[in-house]
């Protein structure tokens, strides 16, 4: 088929995706559809792999998916829910990818929202469960077949764990001043007790090179939360701060 027709049916693709998402939003300047979870779940996970296709990016950004993915942070939910929970960490995968595409992001750990938005994505780490067990007896073959599907989520969710760890470590260069201090011992806790867990935490079809990549990552942002946080206190010693 030559190139010129192949062009033409991606940004064809590329539009109707975004329309089945937003319907009222031909033009891009309308207000943003409302929030569904599992709808905009599998939207930024299909955007976030395009996102890795050179040849996507520019329709991504033409035709309003990166614009539509980063106003997704101000209208998702942001609690304890386990679907929001796997939403905002795929979410952050996503931006992450599109980050490393050359996007500027209009977020920065000033704000509290974006800080709870990246601490709820470490709450799926830490929760998400990636054991074969089957606690219920009587399921049938459709059942193993869902089982199977989750299974294979799982694997998938543990190979995004790098781009998940490098959005977390862009939000490290703001001044100490710009992020709450005690956010970044808590997160450092929390990434601490993953990469504790080691290899035993990552479902059985995740690859050992994956797997190492994942717990360097970790011990890296764990490592430079941990420098962040002594050089914050050496500099209110160093103050005179009272409590220090």
């Amino acid at each position: 088929m030559p190139q010129g027709v192949d062009a033409e049916l991606m940004d064809e693709l590329s539009r109707a995706i975004y329309t089945a998402v937003c319907p009222d939003d031909d033009d891009h300047s309308g207000p943003a559809a409302p929030f569904h979870n599992k709808r905009d779940l599998w939207y930024t996970r299909l955007i976030g792999a395009l996102t890795q296709n050179s040849g996507w990016l520019q329709r991504l950004t033409q035709d309003g998916h990166v614009d539509r993915c980063i106003s997704l942070v101000n209208v998702c939910p942001i609690d304890s829910d386990f679907d929001d929970l796997y939403f905002q960490y795929n979410h952050l995968v996503t931006l992450s990818r599109i980050k490393s595409s050359g996007k500027d992001l209009p977020f920065n750990p000033s704000q509290e929202r974006w800080r709870r938005f990246i601490v709820k994505g470490w709450a799926y780490v830490y929760y998400n469960p990636n054991d074969d067990d089957d606690d219920d007896d009587d399921d049938d073959d459709d059942d193993d077949d869902d089982d199977d599907d989750d299974d294979d989520d799982d694997d998938d969710d543990d190979n995004m764990l790098p781009d998940f760890v490098t959005m977390t470590r862009l939000n490290l260069t703001a001044p100490y001043d710009a992020i709450r201090i005690e956010w970044l011992a808590d997160l450092a806790k929390k990434v601490d007790r993953i990469w504790k867990e080691g290899p035993s935490r990552f479902g059985d079809g995740i690859a050992q090179p994956q797997i190492d990549a994942a717990l360097t990552s970790m011990r890296s942002l764990y490592t430079d939360l941990i420098h962040i946080v002594e050089q914050w206190n050496i500099s209110q010693r160093d103050n005179g701060a009272p409590g220090s």
